[in-house]
């Protein structure tokens, strides 16, 4: 009898899962000619592995409940298979670095618009701006909003970084203020690369310190976790090159018992993907939403599909249920 062994460096190929269908197929037709239904049933576990990508034990505690088959389209569609939502919770993701005012202003209207969290830049030309900032927005918004803030010091991967460069004291003394103000996580407060930095940041807040967004390899995220640099990892599909390396990073993200919120995906198809991914994990609490309307709403970007996801009143965005990413791009937009 065959064995099939599958570990993360050695997978089906093309022509092997053929094989495994044709083998299943098989044994289920001579099988219920027998009366036995059994390996119709092993028959259909192999397809849903194989279509859907589900883990054997996602497979095992599947309920009927969770699968609905399109008629007339030889489909199905599998809910809740994963992370068990359909629904997740984005945030929005100011673009501007803004006036404390300006900012206070736009979590509060945020928050009437039914959002549930949002994220905030703080890299003023002074710490005090910064923290006036982060204080007039939570006294705007109260306990009612989520709020994160992100230093951008990790633009790029080596020495060059755009306008205030913070070094380790503005670092730490700026995530104890923002942990003593219920902020949820302080993003990239140093440049990417500064590990040991970055994990004796991490080790002295019982706040998250969040980034990830720039790192091109897994090889880098492994390093990260070992190092305990981030508690809340933030992959990038445009710099992992695919969603292949951003599965993988969440499972890493699992197995070293930390966070997972992927960086924005460029504002269209990769927030779509994003969205697909998040809700599929279940220690991912947030998407990000690029949105600082007016200059920067999200509905600019998804503009280009047909049926965008919208965030509905209750500050949810649901997961698209067509084939695919569930979208359909408006191809009336498309120059040929």
């Amino acid at each position: 009898m065959s064995q099939w062994i599958v570990t993360p460096d050695k997978f089906l190929t093309d022509e092997e899962s053929k094989k495994l269908r044709r083998m299943c197929e098989e044994a289920a037709i001579i099988a219920k000619s027998k009366g036995n239904q059994m390996a119709v049933r092993n028959r259909l576990i192999i397809e849903m592995a194989l279509g859907t990508g589900l883990r054997v034990s996602e497979l095992a505690n599947l309920k009927i409940d969770d699968i609905h088959i399109r008629k007339g389209q030889n489909s199905l569609i599998v809910n809740n298979g994963k992370g068990d939502k359909d629904r997740v919770v984005p945030y929005a993701s100011m673009i501007l670095l803004s006036s404390p005012e300006e900012r206070a202003e736009m979590a509060l209207r945020l928050m009437e618009e039914g959002w549930k969290a949002i994220k905030i830049r703080i890299h003023h030309a002074t710490m005090a701006e910064d923290i006036r900032t982060v204080e007039m927005a939570r006294d705007a918004v109260g306990d009612g909003m989520t709020i994160t803030v992100d230093a951008n010091q990790a633009e790029s991967n080596g020495t060059w970084q755009p306008g205030i460069q913070w070094d380790y004291q503005r670092a730490a003394d700026t995530a104890l203020v923002m942990q003593d103000l219920g902020v949820y996580w302080l993003e990239e407060p140093l440049r990417g690369f500064e590990f040991d930095q970055l994990a004796q940041l991490n080790a002295s807040v019982r706040m998250p310190i969040a980034g990830g967004e720039g790192l091109p390899g897994l090889h880098d995220f492994f390093r990260a976790c070992q190092q305990n640099v981030y508690d809340i990892l933030q992959p990038e599909v445009l710099v992992l090159h695919g969603l292949t390396a951003m599965r993988k990073v969440g499972t890493l993200a699992e197995f070293h018992g930390k966070q997972i919120v992927p960086h924005n995906g460029g504002g269209n198809l990769g927030v779509i993907a994003h969205l697909h991914l998040v809700a599929s994990w279940r220690h991912a609490p947030f998407l990000e939403i690029l949105h600082d309307p007016p200059i920067g709403d999200y509905m600019q970007g998804f503009s280009i599909m047909k049926n965008p996801p919208i965030v509905d009143s209750d500050g949810l965005i649901s997961v698209p249920q067509g084939p695919g990413l569930g979208v359909e791009i408006d191809h009336d937009l498309i120059k040929t």
